[in-house]
């Protein structure tokens, strides 16, 4: 999808875009060697939030939201497809600049808990993008209490 929507778009040489290769059947071992390639500190990453408040793919109360010592990690998350691969919480916290998207209404909750809730990126993954930039549409945005940035 990145490929299509953005990278086929821009003039990158492929030689600079690195993809994780998830098709392989051992997961930690395509996640290690992506690990391997990554800089010491990304510049960006756009991020979505999902109905449970999961980002990347951390979904809540998720044993990988411990891992402290790996930036790119196999995990098996709730929903399809299950085997996923995922940047970490070290990773996402040494992370130049993050952009989270949300779109529609039934984001409005998982956005109000993530900008607004009591810190707990536990139950809440999406918090850990809490300083990034966030775009939001008004149905996405509805729950929010009080005005945020200027909606033009």
């Amino acid at each position: 999808m990145a490929k299509e929507s953005l990278l086929d778009r821009v003039s990158i040489p492929a030689a600079q875009i690195h993809r994780p290769r998830a098709e392989e059947p051992d997961h930690d071992a395509a996640a290690r060697a992506y690990e391997a390639v990554l800089p010491a500190a990304l510049d960006l990453v756009i991020l979505g939030i999902g109905e449970d408040g999961h980002t990347a793919s951390l979904f809540p109360r998720s044993p990988a939201l411990n891992d402290r010592t790996r930036r790119y990690i196999p995990v098996i998350g709730p929903k399809p497809p299950p085997e996923r691969l995922t940047l970490t919480v070290p990773a996402l916290e040494t992370t130049h600049d993050i952009v989270m998207l949300a779109v529609g209404s039934g984001k409005a909750e998982a956005v109000a808990r993530a900008l607004d809730g009591a810190w707990d990126p536990l139950t809440t993954p999406s918090q850990l993008a809490r300083r990034g930039f966030w775009f939001v549409d008004d149905a996405a945005a509805g729950l929010l209490e009080g005005k945020r940035a200027d909606r033009g």
